[in-house]
């Protein structure tokens, strides 16, 4: 009797042989190892860091804003801009590069793109920041009581001209906002809008206000508080 005896391993037939030759003979090259990505970091120009990204700061109609940026590959930081602003590279002391940043619409938002070539072993750097568009204000021209903290008893105070418009030519008014029972407002075209105070001690304001000018100058709506004294 024959006794067959199983092989640990399977016969190769000359065809797999041939392949297994061909592959062992062929030398595999792992692919390169990439760097890590530079990154750039901005600032106010007061030295300051911006928010994280994506959201950059606020950025008011006709607001020019300087920003620093540094970039951990060593190399210059790139601007470009997008939307409601304008950028113009500012002289700079290495290794920070330096933008001047200007808002150009009170309700477009601005797009800040900031890149920088490879260097310092790192890959090139990128870094995307939206600025939120702001309108400005309106210039108004009040009386100097306006910037006062008390009044006193029984006298009067001129508030602002009647009538008054803003620089941009919107109608100003006023009106008690708080403390009917301490003061009041009056207006005349001879004496202009103004504040009485009244006989008692207490705390009173008054609110002026004017409408927007879209979309890049927001409405007034100042408001003065007065403590009431003798």
């Amino acid at each position: 009797m024959r006794i067959f005896q199983k092989s640990s391993l399977p016969t190769r037939t000359p065809a797999i042989a041939a392949i297994a030759c061909l592959v062992a003979g062929l030398g595999v090259t792992a692919p390169a190892a990439h760097a890590d990505s530079g990154t750039i970091t901005p600032a106010y120009s007061n030295g300051s860091s911006w928010p994280a990204a994506p959201t950059g700061p606020q950025l008011m109609y006709g607001q020019k804003q300087t920003v620093l940026a540094l970039s951990s590959t060593g190399q210059d930081v790139a601007f470009a801009v997008s939307g409601g602003c304008t950028v113009e590279a500012v002289a700079s002391s290495a290794p920070s590069s330096q933008a001047q940043i200007t808002g150009t619409s009170g309700d477009t938002d601005c797009t800040v793109t900031m890149t920088s070539p490879a260097g310092n072993g790192l890959d090139a750097a990128s870094v995307t920041y939206t600025m939120e568009a702001i309108p400005t204000g309106q210039t108004v021209k009040y009386g100097s009581v306006m910037s006062k903290s008390t009044v006193k008893l029984n006298k009067t105070y001129v508030l602002a001209a009647y009538p008054l418009k803003t620089d941009k030519g919107k109608t100003v008014t006023f009106k008690i906002n708080t403390g009917s029972k301490y003061c009041s407002v009056t207006k005349s075209t001879s004496k202009g809008w103004r504040l009485k105070v009244g006989s008692k001690t207490g705390k009173c304001s008054v609110i002026a206000t004017a409408a927007a000018v879209p979309p890049n100058y927001a409405a007034v709506n100042r408001k003065q508080f007065w403590s009431v004294v003798k």
